[in-house]
């Protein structure tokens, strides 16, 4: 079951931070569609992703099990990813995605190696 978290305003705060730093770079057009910024929820199924954008139903999943600084980063990405999708049309990491990521101050890296999420994934496979 999704959390929806837009009351926490952590979390809240980072995804107009960033969200802000974008629009600086945006066109007229660019900014009417993203008048409404997506919806942040965390995912207490996820185990081995950090995040997870869903531009088209309007919202970013994120891992609640990732640290406080890495939730950061990850809200910055799958906004960039958002960005991507909803301005430019362009899935996954690339163009478009490395530019957004850029205008949200973040680095266009593609995976990540939180501690935490590793652990899980480890412990997972290792079940087998």
């Amino acid at each position: 079951m999704r959390v929806p978290v837009n009351s926490d305003p952590k979390l809240c705060g980072w995804l107009l931070e960033f969200l802000e730093r974008a629009r600086f770079y945006m066109t007229p057009a660019q900014l009417v569609k993203t008048a409404v910024p997506p919806m942040i929820v965390f995912n207490p199924r996820m185990t081995t992703y950090a995040g997870r954008a869903h531009p088209r139903a309007g919202y970013l999943e994120i891992n609640p099990k990732a640290t406080p600084d890495h939730q950061r980063d990850t809200v910055g990405h799958e906004l960039a990813h958002w960005l991507a999708v909803k301005l430019d049309g362009e899935w996954g990491h690339k163009r478009a995605f490395i530019k957004w990521c850029h205008c949200v101050g973040i680095a266009s890296e593609r995976c990540h190696a939180y501690p935490e999420l590793l652990a899980l994934r480890v412990r997972r496979c290792s079940s087998y």
